[in-house]
């Protein structure tokens, strides 16, 4: 299976996306609009992960959580891909604590080396 290890943000700012990206949905019904549940921010992108893998990769994602702070984020600023006028993709950037994010996207890549996956 395809993978990748993402944070959920709360969903008090799921709702200020949902609402950012409502006016736009009318305007591009080619697309195939994600559910709230998928999104994420990612800190790792797996590709394919066996089972032995995916058993051996949670609880080494478990500690690798446990050793970091919490990190406080914003969201700011947004963006498409490949261009606004012909947007397949919507970004949100992120601000606040790059420092401790990327230090828990470090751990997490570790754990996944170590893992196999």
């Amino acid at each position: 299976m395809r993978l990748f290890v993402g944070v959920a943000p709360p969903p008090a700012v799921l709702d200020d996306l949902d609402a950012a990206c409502a006016p736009l949905r009318p305007l591009r019904d080619d697309l195939r609009w994600t559910n709230r549940p998928a999104w994420h921010i990612t800190l790792a992108f797996l590709g394919e992960v066996t089972d032995l893998s995916l058993t051996r990769l949670l609880p080494r994602l478990e500690r690798a959580a446990r050793r970091h702070r919490a990190v406080t984020l914003n969201l700011a600023g947004a963006g498409a891909f490949p261009k606004p006028a012909r947007a397949n993709v919507l970004w949100t950037g992120v601000t606040g604590d790059h420092r401790g994010l990327a230090e828990l996207a470090a751990s997490v890549a570790a754990a996944a080396r170590r893992a196999g996956a």
